[in-house]
């Protein structure tokens, strides 16, 4: 839920990231179905989005 979510961002805002992925049940469906990734099977939708942002904001940690 969100209020969990808060709470882990409030506590540990230095171990996550600011990046959230959503979940999306049908998008999962499709992908397990096709045997791809997300990103691969709906690269434009906004579940591949959250995990472009994420790759973004951990390279980017990295190169920090």
């Amino acid at each position: 839920s969100k209020e969990i979510e808060t709470q882990y961002r409030t506590l540990f805002s230095q171990l996550i990231t600011a990046s959230s992925i959503r979940y999306s049940k049908a998008a999962a469906e499709i992908s397990g179905l096709d045997r791809v990734s997300i990103i691969e099977s709906t690269n434009s939708s906004l579940l591949s989005e959250d995990y472009y942002s994420l790759c973004i904001e951990l390279w980017n940690k990295f190169l920090d």
